[in-house]
């Protein structure tokens, strides 16, 4: 796939039926969207992602190359993603990466140059229709005011309407002031793939950067946002034997994320007012923080009182995936067997660098000299001096040497899996099974603690076994039976594993007798689904072990004469050992037909009930003495909906192709909480 986005997620949205995607940031190297699989299936946005798989291994792809990548396949109904048990409740994403091919070598050079643009910038009104709308406001409220009671005086309106002075009456658009309205992003891309017939490789490397909208405005760094990533992989495939495949790949990125260190800056841009400030004036920052004496409404601060001089961060991001593959045909057991085992490592390392200037730089606030010599004098009469002079706080350090802070953060994870496959053909009887068990280890789990990220927990794991078994009639009659058996470390010994079945049937239409006298209809099947998939997820929150009962220090007590009060400790989580997994019960009935050649439809109705859905309990009464958290399998939730694509394709002349497709998803889901599945401990 080919994208220009900097993200390769944002290009699925609309592109796949029944995907939807919601990207909430436009800042360079944030751009990662939350993407979800026929709407929100549980309770809350993080319950409801999807699992994603690269070449089968659970990992983000967000900030992959999109010239790294074959195909993504997005599997929704119960059938398809049963034997990802723990995991497919929410539906899977299947990325594949591009691999060699037997051949000459062949290289390839994509580059891309672009612009980008705000796509809508909010507008406020200039500061005489600020002053004026105010007034009015004012005299609609209580009509019988003077002049002198209005938050704007006449003199201080036609300052305003006549631009006079700038500084001490100023008239500024934050928005044009700090923003351009246009920002650069290019994007460059190299492979190379080819091979013989033992060993085929491909390698790609790839450069993405992204420039932001900010202006400098004469610091000695360039604060605007700005993303650079590094893109590589390589993916080598070696026959051993005829009949043992090795696969070796190795892939990541390192980017690093430029932004001014502060948060405040689009907030200000919303609520400063444009009198609040004349910007930077002959390298002067002007500012009415402390004090404006000549106008006395409004919001003070500008938003270069929180942005400039502040300093930038740079968030650099190092990731680095393996995966070592090994495929075995056994046909000398028995024709179709074969056997694979597959290890991962994925490990990740980020630094975030802080760079402030060692000096704050000077604050001038503008007064009229009359202020100093006739202070008692109103500053609208025409004897009063109206000549500018400034109070300046602070030093400038806009060129002195800036300090340096940095964050570290790391994870690593490892995967392994082992699966026996067999496919075979006994006439008009193709009959096909899989076993396999895998098994995951993620150290340094992140725990998020007054918004802060820190690893420190120990290591999450997962154990699963899955099963599945196909087969098919004349290629005409299909059903399919898939089951897992997955282990989570969240509940009870008792409560550990969960047994997740699916079925399947599909019908071709087509290949009947009674279809092959028509010519409007090349292809009809119909096919449907039912089954049950898992979450183990506890309410979203990030708690862990839920069926132990957990104490953290709070709670003051007192002893002694005097009550001394001394801290000391108290229950925050209520363990249950009856918790057990969410469950979702997906039925899914479709339909995929071929008109005239040239026309394709498909249609999906599917619905789904999801019970015990893990949320933490709100509705116990404080006289029942329960002050700690406690979780509850009591959630319940309908989720039903539409999913159609409909595509168009044909060719003008022997050079011309046309495709025209459109898709649509419809989804609807009901919250209906149950309070009834209470789990109060029971040790």
């Amino acid at each position: 796939m080919k994208s220009p986005s900097g993200s390769v997620a944002n290009a699925l949205s609309g592109a796949v039926t029944g995907l939807s995607s919601i990207q909430p940031s436009g800042q360079p190297g944030a751009e990662n969207p939350s993407i979800y699989i026929r709407g929100t299936g549980s309770l809350s946005d993080e319950l409801s992602k999807p699992l994603i798989l690269v070449d089968g291994v659970e990992r983000s792809f967000f900030q992959m190359d999109s010239h790294e990548i074959e195909s993504i396949t997005v599997l929704k109904d119960a059938a398809s993603t049963a034997v990802f048990g723990v995991r497919g409740a929410n539906g899977v994403v299947l990325v594949t990466t591009r691999r060699g091919v037997s051949g000459k070598p062949v290289i390839s050079l994509n580059s891309s140059f672009g612009l980008t643009q705000a796509l809508r910038n909010l507008k406020g009104v200039d500061s005489y229709t600020y002053a004026t709308l105010y007034n009015e406001a004012q005299l609609s409220d209580n009509p019988s005011l003077t002049e002198s009671q209005l938050g704007f005086s006449p003199f201080v309106i036609d300052m305003f309407r006549t631009n006079e002075d700038p500084i001490m009456f100023p008239n500024v658009d934050w928005n044009d002031y700090l923003f351009k309205n246009l920002a650069w992003q290019t994007q460059h891309n190299l492979t190379l793939s080819g091979g013989g017939e033992r060993f085929r490789y491909f390698v790609s490397l790839g450069y993405l950067l992204q420039d932001g909208m900010l202006k400098q405005l004469g610091e000695s760094y360039d604060p605007n946002y700005q993303y650079k990533r590094f893109n590589y992989r390589s993916n080598v495939d070696i026959d051993i034997t005829k009949s043992t495949l090795l696969k070796v790949n190795i892939g990541g990125h390192v980017g690093a994320k430029r932004e001014p260190r502060t948060d405040e800056l689009w907030r200000k841009v919303l609520w400063s007012t444009p009198f609040s400030s004349p910007g930077i004036v002959d390298g002067k920052l002007i500012s009415n923080i402390y004090s404006n004496r000549y106008i006395s409404i409004g919001e003070r601060s500008c938003p270069l009182d929180y942005y400039y001089n502040y300093g930038y961060n740079v968030d650099t991001d190092n990731v680095l995936n393996l995966d070592l593959a090994l495929e075995q045909k056994l046909d000398f057991i028995t024709p179709g067997l074969s056997m694979n085992i597959k290890g991962a490592y994925n490990t990740n390392y980020n630094v975030k660098a802080s760079r402030t200037p060692s000096g704050a730089d000077s604050m001038c606030t503008p007064i009229y000299l009359g202020s100093i010599e006739t202070p008692g004098m109103d500053f609208w009469d025409p004897r009063f001096d109206r000549t500018i002079v400034y109070q300046t706080d602070g030093v400038s350090g806009l060129h002195e040497q800036m300090s340096y802070g940095e964050e570290v953060g790391r994870g690593r994870n490892w995967y392994g899996e082992f699966s026996l496959n067999y496919s075979r053909s006994f006439g008009d009887h193709d009959v096909s099974a899989l076993f396999l068990y895998n098994q995951s280890k993620k150290y340094y789990p992140e725990t998020k603690i007054d918004g802060k990220v820190f690893y420190m927990d120990i290591p999450t794991a997962y154990v699963g076994y899955v099963g599945r078994m196909t087969y098919a009639y004349k290629k005409r009659y299909m059903v399919d039976l898939n089951a897992g058996y997955n282990g989570s470390e969240n509940f009870a010994p008792d409560k550990r594993f969960g047994f997740f079945p699916a079925v399947s049937a599909g019908w071709i239409l087509s290949e009947e007798k009674f279809m092959k006298k028509q010519k409007v209809i090349d292809f009809l099947k119909l096919r449907a689904s039912y089954g049950i998939v898992g979450n183990d997820n506890i309410g979203g929150t990030g708690d862990r072990f839920a069926y132990f009962t957990q104490f953290g220090s709070g709670n003051s007590y007192g002893f002694g004469p005097n009550g001394n009060l001394v801290y000391g400790i108290r229950e925050t989580l209520l363990g249950s050992d009856k918790l057990t997994w969410e469950k979702s019960y997906k039925t899914n009935i479709g339909l995929e037909m071929m008109l005239w050649g040239k026309l394709n439809l498909t249609l999906d109705y599917y619905w789904e009930r999801r019970k015990d859905i893990l949320i933490q309990r709100s509705s116990l009464p404080s006289m029942a003495g329960f002050d700690a958290s406690i979780y509850a399998n009591m959630g319940e939730m309908d989720n039903k909906g539409v999913d159609a694509n409909l595509e168009y394709q044909t060719r003008i002349g022997n050079k011309v192709g046309l495709r025209l497709f459109g898709n649509l998803t419809y989804s609807k889901n009901k919250i209906a909480v149950s309070y009834t599945h209470l789990t109060l401990p029971t040790k």
